[in-house]
């Protein structure tokens, strides 16, 4: 009986360790990184686990291509987000693998024109979306949150860009 009850609670720890592999990748704070690149190609992807529509972005950047997961098709929608094919953008993501594919979920994306779009909180991972349905919009809070963390990067990517601009003598020089 001791024997049997011990094999029943083996597998069934085995199952939700394998059942628990198979869900998606979870967004971690020691795989974020930055990339920058140009769209290769945009894609709306069934996802398995929520049964929603997602938006993915195929995007080339000088350390290979990159799956960006960006927000559900809802989001895309109802906030009118949108992508052109050669667009080049600098994404801020939790990179993963699968399939052999490099992956990132987006938490920031930087158009070339500086628009921060802010979809995840870039510590956490959880979306802005977390909760919510295509019917609802973002509490007060939320709309806080983004609009500090659009800032925050904006104001990151500006000294960055200060920071790479040459001198007059042609030579760059670090200004942080």
């Amino acid at each position: 009986m001791r024997r049997n009850l011990f094999s029943l609670v083996l597998l069934v720890v085995l199952c939700s360790c394998v059942a628990s592999t198979r869900g998606m990748a979870p967004y971690l704070q020691e795989t974020v990184t930055t990339i920058q690149g140009n769209v290769d190609g945009i894609e709306t992807v069934m996802n398995k686990q929520t049964k929603e529509d997602g938006l993915h972005l195929t995007v080339g950047a000088a350390s290979g291509s990159y799956v960006v997961h960006v927000c559900p098709q809802w989001c895309v929608e109802k906030y009118d987000i949108g992508f052109v094919k050669g667009e080049a953008l600098t994404i801020t993501g939790s990179t993963f693998s699968k399939d052999g594919e490099q992956n990132i979920y987006a938490a920031t994306i930087v158009r070339s024109n500086q628009e921060v779009l802010t979809l995840r909180d870039p510590d956490t991972g959880e979306s802005l979306w977390a909760g919510r349905t295509r019917d609802e919009s973002l509490p007060q809070k939320d709309q806080a949150l983004l609009e500090t963390k659009q800032e925050e990067m904006k104001e990151k990517m500006q000294k960055e860009k200060m920071s790479s601009q040459p001198m007059r003598d042609g030579s760059k020089k670090n200004r942080f």
